[in-house]
């Protein structure tokens, strides 16, 4: 009966511990309340965004070509480099069932099932532009990274919408380029929609460089941006030929812990050119920065020609300046390439309140399985303690009644010993003599 006891207050203890894992949440497109039920993008311009869109180049194949534009003399369809999808493959990319599903779920849930095309990709253009996370590497398809981790970086942002108009049936195309003017520009990635004639682009942009955006528009527009689209060293606005120095340096998202704020970049570099420094300029103004570190860059970098570059980075208290809450500050990264200085794009900073920056740990997904085990693994030990705990304490009182049911046996045996024991003959006798020489006195 007690082995059926402990056994069940053994799976019971087990029991508890498993329903104390939470259930790993189902992916869902899950946006914030400010999601626009209405889009922002005047109707002017989405009327003359449908009116392009008709001169655009249709297959219904849903795939979309990633064109290598960076260097070389005519674009050429990359196959020689890994790009962040894992839905690629030779150089086209391809809009999976699970991407299409993602993308049908995004529009009905903002009301745009049966929208237009041209107000369906207005509004991706406007929710991505306002609420993705400029960030890190990601290793998830342009759509899945996009709407369902809200993070990546241009080539994500602009895939996630070339893929969207791939799922629309439009033709389009993801450009690898530049995006700047001779001595500042950035390796970028943008799309494009194919036409019988010149191509038209497709830019959702990013709060982090500026309030900017292109449905469909022409390069020529683009170019009164101030900063220019550059393919194979031309400017695609003109096809004048670009002063292509050889390196690029942009900024990535700034890590802001409890430890410090450190603000990272980037810096790529041609093959036949010679980086030998890079640094930070940082100030409180966009026109007034100023330099705050540098450093010198090695010859094994120069002569290994590593076509991913390299990332550098800068700790702010390091250099003593400790950025106040609520205040705004810019920086920007140079490289100095054959003697010459590039300058990335300038980039704003904003350091939130103290108990929102949030502080170096391991990521929620990691926390979320490995703390639920963590518990039940004590609360296993703790379950085992007790039951050895009570397991002792009935073997203790099993042995104490045990000793005193001997004890009371042997005392029982003493007793009736007594009772039949014969009074010896020489006992009897003096009993006797002492009594008649009594009677004698």
């Amino acid at each position: 009966m007690k082995r059926r006891f402990f056994a069940l207050l053994l799976i019971f203890g087990l029991a508890a511990g498993l329903l104390s894992v939470p259930a790993q949440a189902a992916l869902s497109t899950e946006y914030p309340e400010d999601t626009p039920a209405e889009i922002s993008i005047s109707q002017e311009e989405i009327e003359e965004l449908a009116r392009r869109l008709e001169t655009v180049k249709r297959d219904n194949s849903g795939t979309f070509e990633i064109i290598d534009a960076l260097s070389g003399t005519e674009e050429i369809r990359s196959t020689d480099y890994t790009v962040s999808s894992l839905n690629v493959w030779n150089g086209v990319a391809y809009v999976s069932d699970a991407d299409a599903a993602i993308l049908d779920e995004v529009l009905a849930e903002a009301g745009l099932a049966d929208a237009s095309d041209a107000e369906k990709l207005a509004w991706a253009t406007e929710w991505i532009h306002n609420n993705l996370l400029y960030d890190g590497y990601h290793t998830g398809s342009y759509v899945y990274s996009c709407f369902e981790e809200a993070g990546g970086q241009c080539n994500v942002y602009n895939g996630a919408l070339c893929a969207l108009a791939a799922h629309l049936g439009y033709q389009v195309q993801l450009v690898r380029g530049y995006r700047g003017s001779t001595g500042s520009q950035t390796a970028h990635w943008w799309g494009e929609l194919v036409t019988d004639g010149e191509p038209l682009v497709l830019e959702t942009g990013n709060t982090v460089d500026g309030e900017w955006y292109f449905l469909a528009s022409t390069y020529e527009e683009t170019h009164s941006s101030g900063r220019d689209y550059i393919k194979c060293n031309q400017y695609a606005y003109s096809g004048e030929p670009f002063e292509y120095l050889g390196a690029a340096a942009y900024p990535m998202s700034p890590s802001l812990t409890s430890e410090g704020t450190t603000l990272r970049a980037r810096v790529w570099k041609g093959a036949d050119y010679t980086v030998s420094q890079v640094g930070l300029l940082f100030g409180q103004g966009e026109e007034t920065l100023t330099e705050l570190a540098s450093e010198a860059v090695g010859e094994e970098y120069n002569q290994a020609n590593d076509s991913r570059g390299f990332s550098v980075s800068y700790r702010l208290e390091d250099y003593g300046v400790t950025p106040q809450a609520g205040e705004t500050y810019w920086y920007a990264f140079y490289a100095v390439v054959d003697g010459v200085t590039c300058t990335s794009e300038t980039v704003s900073l904003i350091i939130p309140a103290q108990e929102e920056v949030p502080v170096a740990a391991q990521p929620q997904e990691e926390q979320s399985g490995i703390l639920p085990l963590l518990l039940i693994c004590a609360g296993v030990v703790v379950l085992l303690f007790v039951i050895v705990v009570l397991l002792r304490i009935s073997a203790l009182r099993k042995r104490r009644r045990r000793k005193a049911r001997m004890l009371a046996q042997r005392r029982a045996a003493a007793g009736t010993s007594r009772q039949k024991q014969p009074i010896p003959q020489t006992a009897r006798r003096s009993s006797g003599s002492r009594k008649k020489r009594k009677f004698r006195l």
